[in-house]
């Protein structure tokens, strides 16, 4: 699960393009939906999966995931300048780009 010390953050990244709809897909049991942001507390956000999950806005601009069976949770945007967003909520990261690979971190 997503830790709950990053959740919100990673909420409020979500959000702050103005999306109040979030999409989830839990790919290990085949399930999703969607949810508004304020009727949904936190823990309620985490416990959506026991395993891996992806949550994305409503437009698409960002998503994260946490990995099944990992302490890494991946965050993916459409931004290309995520650095602002991440130091400006505190945030630990390693910022990667298309040359980047998954696995060399994982």
């Amino acid at each position: 699960r997503t830790s709950l010390f990053i959740l919100n953050s990673l909420v409020e990244i979500l959000c702050s393009k103005g999306a109040n709809t979030l999409y989830f897909s839990e790919p290990i049991h085949d399930t999703n939906g969607s949810f508004k942001v304020n009727d949904m507390s936190s823990l309620e956000i985490a416990n959506l999966s026991p395993n891996e999950s992806i949550i994305t806005d409503e437009n698409m601009d960002f998503a994260f995931m946490g990995i099944y069976d990992s302490f890494i949770t991946l965050l993916l945007a459409k931004d290309t300048n995520i650095e602002d967003t991440i130091k400006s909520l505190n945030l630990e990261a390693l910022i990667c780009d298309q040359e980047t690979y998954l696995n060399s971190f994982i």
